[in-house]
């Protein structure tokens, strides 16, 4: 296995240590608190775990089938500039409007079968690293709907910051719903 291959896995086990503490989190709430909305057009807990998953889902579900078209095309240096502004982007206390395809949630989604799907879809990205030909290792297989192309290291820095982003949005969640229980 390349250095490159070990880092990368590396990272996502970090990566998975902060899902499973904000999922430990997130465990210890009750339906009413998980579907809490701090605001009529505001997403609840839920809401956001669904889409947090959603996004990531969709991104081994687009790497699966464009590498079943062949060999994904190469990764240059935009690209990889493109990644490193969206990860900026997100790490700033602003807000987004999140992308058509992952923007639409359900009311009340299923949180434990969100929070089972996340970790297989992790697991799968596991797999998908430890297994990738050593030819993709600098090869742009995932199509952000906004940064544009991607090879692993974009897609890490993505979840990551994108987890990171929507974590501060649940805390403040968190903070609204514990005023407004209060009450």
């Amino acid at each position: 296995m390349s250095k490159q291959k070990e880092r990368w896995l590396q990272r996502l086990q970090r990566m998975n240590t902060e899902l499973n503490e904000l999922l430990s989190r997130i465990e210890a709430y009750n339906e009413q608190e998980l579907h809490f909305k701090p605001a009529a057009d505001a997403w609840s807990i839920a809401q956001v775990l669904h889409h947090l998953f959603i996004g990531e889902a969709g991104t081994m579900q687009y790497i699966r089938k464009k590498l079943s078209y062949g060999p994904p095309p190469a990764l240059t240096r935009w690209h990889r500039l493109r990644g490193r502004l969206l990860k900026l982007m997100l790490s700033l206390p602003l807000k987004f409007k999140a992308p058509a395809v992952v923007s639409q949630v359900p009311e009340r989604p299923d949180v434990p079968a969100i929070i089972e799907q996340w970790r297989a879809t992790r697991k799968e990205m596991e797999d998908f690293i430890r297994n990738m030909p050593a030819e993709y290792e600098h090869k742009a297989l995932f199509k952000h709907p906004v940064a544009g192309r991607m090879g692993i290291e974009g897609i890490l820095d993505f979840w990551e910051e994108h987890l990171r982003h929507h974590i501060r949005q649940i805390d403040r969640i968190e903070q609204r719903m514990q005023a407004s229980f209060v009450k």
